[in-house]
């Protein structure tokens, strides 16, 4: 299989809230090819994970550290990670509020 389409398979799969089989089949694979694929991919992307992922340097830190608590009040803090969505049941009251961006009912956790 091409490499495209195994990274295609991979980013699918991190980027929907699908089962194997679901992207097995959009993508006219087996369950056991997409494992693969997302498993591959994954192990090579922590490998390189150095040459995307750094720290920024002690002086940007205390740079992001004094912007960000002039920003939200918060000292010690150089950055924030966005938040997580938890898939709930719908409420009774107000279920609309509760749709995220996907259209699942969910709430938000904050990392």
């Amino acid at each position: 299989m091409s490499p495209g389409k195994q990274i295609a398979i991979t980013l699918w799969f991190f980027g929907n809230r699908e089962v194997y089989r679901s992207v097995a089949d959009r993508f006219g694979v087996s369950k056991d090819t997409v494992w693969n694929c997302v498993f591959e991919v994954a192990l090579l992307l922590t490998e390189d994970a150095h040459r995307y992922i750094k720290w920024p340097e002690l002086h940007q830190m205390a740079l992001f550290e004094r912007e960000f608590r002039q920003l939200h009040g918060f000292p010690g803090v150089i950055g924030a990670i966005d938040g997580s969505h938890i898939s709930i049941s719908a409420p009774i009251e107000n279920p609309e509020n509760y749709i995220n961006c996907k259209g699942f009912n969910n709430i938000t956790r904050n990392l």
